[in-house]
């Protein structure tokens, strides 16, 4: 009787909105690193925290993995990132914002037993809109459109031409899924 009464406090604590303050903080996943992972037969997750250091005004740290197999090929990957993100008309972590940020990867293709590695830093800037369902605090949906530009080394064997050229400068779209609080 006493677990379930605990358990009963702590689910209502967790699913309580915070009455005293607007949200300042974020958890969320990655949703297109999934999506992609299960349709090129592979696993990838993507993480990330926003914290809001005033008002109208975040940072984010995230990080992301995956290993794919996609055209005969085998993806590894890895990334670690810090962003900010400067919100438009309303308090952080709540609406339309701007972002901007940079990020580490590591990378690896195999293909034909050869293996091409890279190393790259990636700097960024999209515009998204994080759409909390409650007043306080809640679920959110994040989508985000923006463009990055990477530079960094890329060791690739002598003569493998087949291989996909990595990092690509371009168009980003970004779905993200979380819990604001």
């Amino acid at each position: 009787m006493k677990k379930k009464l605990y358990a009963v406090i702590l689910a209502a604590l967790i699913s309580a909105p915070s009455f005293a303050r607007e949200t300042s903080n974020a958890v969320f996943v990655d949703a297109g690193i999934a999506v992609l992972s299960a349709i090129y037969n592979g696993f990838g997750v993507g993480i990330g925290y926003e914290h809001a250091l005033s008002d109208g005004f975040s940072v984010v740290l995230n990080g992301s993995g995956f290993n794919l197999d996609y055209d005969n090929e085998a993806y590894f990957g890895m990334n670690a990132g810090l962003h900010t993100r400067c919100y438009l008309f309303s308090n952080a972590v709540k609406g339309l914002f701007m972002d901007i940020g940079g990020a580490y990867a590591y990378t690896s293709i195999e293909h034909n037993s050869q293996t091409a590695v890279s190393h790259t830093f990636e700097l960024s800037a999209m515009a998204g809109w994080k759409i909390v369902f409650g007043k306080t605090a809640g679920l959110f949906l994040e989508p985000g459109y923006g463009y990055a530009f990477n530079f960094g080394k890329i060791n690739r064997p002598a003569g493998v031409s087949s291989l996909k050229n990595t990092p690509s400068n371009g168009q980003r779209l970004w779905i993200g899924l979380g819990f604001a609080f």
